[in-house]
């Protein structure tokens, strides 16, 4: 698991918005190529709009491009974190005001992480200037 490139803003896997499988795979190839990691992360409270089952099935199709941590973000919504754990998403993002210890334990018995940072997040277009953008944030050497 990529722990501490989930719980931190960092500066080693630039985490970049997605909106669904195409544009995750556009990125996840653009690291791959560029030999960098990268996290990916949905939009704020997408828990919302993107169902967990939807967003656990998009964590299982791409896991075997490459190891990146899948993001599911659920905004202020605790039962949308608990729905996510019954599907087996493993890294999940809530408010502040939600993340409990309660809450934390029981993400950690699921084999899940979670937590209430969301760090700087890139939200790139996945065409021409998206790919110019990460390539560079990739090539940056880290200090």
């Amino acid at each position: 698991m990529r722990w501490a490139s989930f719980c931190k803003s960092n500066a080693i896997a630039p985490r970049i918005v997605i909106t669904g499988y195409a544009d995750a795979v556009f990125f996840l190839e653009i690291a791959r190529q560029a030999g960098g990691p990268v996290d990916l992360i949905t939009q704020i409270a997408a828990s919302r709009t993107m169902g967990a089952a939807w967003f656990a099935c998009l964590q299982d199709l791409l896991t075997p491009l490459a190891s990146a941590a899948y993001i599911y973000d659920c905004g202020g919504f605790t039962g949308d974190a608990l729905t996510a754990l019954r599907h087996g998403v493993r890294f999940i993002r809530v408010e502040h005001t939600v993340l409990t210890p309660a809450l934390a334990n029981l993400a950690g018995k699921h084999g899940a992480s979670i937590t209430s940072e969301r760090g700087e997040c890139l939200t790139l277009p996945a065409d021409r200037q998206g790919e110019t953008e990460l390539r560079a944030r990739l090539n940056k050497p880290v200090f």
